[in-house]
């Protein structure tokens, strides 16, 4: 008889635990932004807030239509428009920028473009095609007031164009204020929508305009209180939206008086006689703004 033994071999199995690849996430990065053609110096954008579970992130733009783009990303994932970009909406209007962050094993990307506002000519709202003038018209006698806004709220100059021996000129009377945002806080908890403004001031509305984008008010030349028709005050209306969603609040724009008339003499020459044993004669000139008298002594 013969007698076998035979060994048992136990298998030890490993279990790894599995590794879930999440990719980096961005949280604020919109759509769609509007620039204007008229920007030229550098410009922050977005800066890009971008996530990921333990894993550092680093962002870029991967592509780019069209090719060659006045856009720059930094190290801190903030978005640029670099100093003169050369914008021009007539060659290009809008830019499709596509953004690429990786934590160096899955990427994510988002679309971003960038719409040009195009810079729209001033616009002279109240110049008649003819006036009328007598031939003994006073030195600098006021013609004509104009009243000229710009939908960008930038600063207007005129002139006229006239052979050289033109008589008349374009003098600034008060220019054009522009106002900075006065003081607008408004808030959307929809990070990725972008606000507009709009402003409506009723019978007055011609004299001031609102930027859209920024809020800005700008009042022109032509608002006058020395006529005694416009009032210190006007009140508007201004809503504020984000393509779906309104708001609405009330903007008090006070207006300052300011000493924007030069005294005139009401003829260029003055004749008076005096004997030895009289008093000196005495004279006349007004203010446009007060019309009061001044003596000449």
């Amino acid at each position: 008889m013969s007698l076998q033994h035979r060994k048992q071999r136990t298998l030890g199995l490993r279990c790894l635990p599995s590794i879930r690849l999440i990719p980096p996430t961005i949280h604020n990065l919109p759509d769609v932004y509007s620039l204007s053609e008229d920007q030229a110096t550098q410009l922050l954008l977005i800066a890009i807030n971008v996530t990921d579970p333990g894993d550092a992130v680093t962002c870029s733009i991967s592509s780019a239509i069209p090719n060659s783009t006045p856009f720059t990303l930094n190290s801190g994932n903030e978005l640029y428009v670099k100093n003169n970009p050369g914008l021009s909406y007539s060659t290009v209007a809008q830019y499709v920028l596509t953004i690429t962050c990786t934590d160096g094993k899955d990427p994510v990307s988002s679309t971003f473009t960038v719409n040009l506002i195009q810079n729209m000519p001033p616009t002279i709202n109240n110049l008649p095609a003819t006036t009328a003038l007598h031939e003994d018209h006073l030195l600098e006698q006021l013609l004509y007031t104009l009243n000229v806004t710009d939908p960008e709220g930038q600063t207007i100059t005129c002139s006229v164009t006239a052979p050289a021996s033109s008589p008349f000129f374009v003098k600034p009377i008060s220019g054009t204020s522009v106002v900075k945002n006065p003081g607008f806080i408004v808030t959307d908890h929809d990070t990725v929508d972008t606000v507009a403004y709009s402003m409506d001031c009723g019978a007055y509305q011609a004299y001031f305009t609102m930027n859209p984008t920024t809020g800005n008010v700008t009042m022109g030349a032509g608002y006058d209180l020395d006529t005694g028709t416009n009032p210190s005050s006007v009140s508007c209306s201004v809503v504020v939206t984000d393509g779906e969603f309104n708001d609405t609040a009330t903007l008090l724009i006070t207006i300052n008086q300011v000493n924007d008339n030069t005294p005139q003499f009401s003829s260029p020459t003055y004749t008076f006689y005096v004997s030895s044993n009289d008093g000196i004669g005495q004279n006349q000139q007004y203010d446009n703004k007060s019309r009061s008298n001044s003596k000449i002594l």
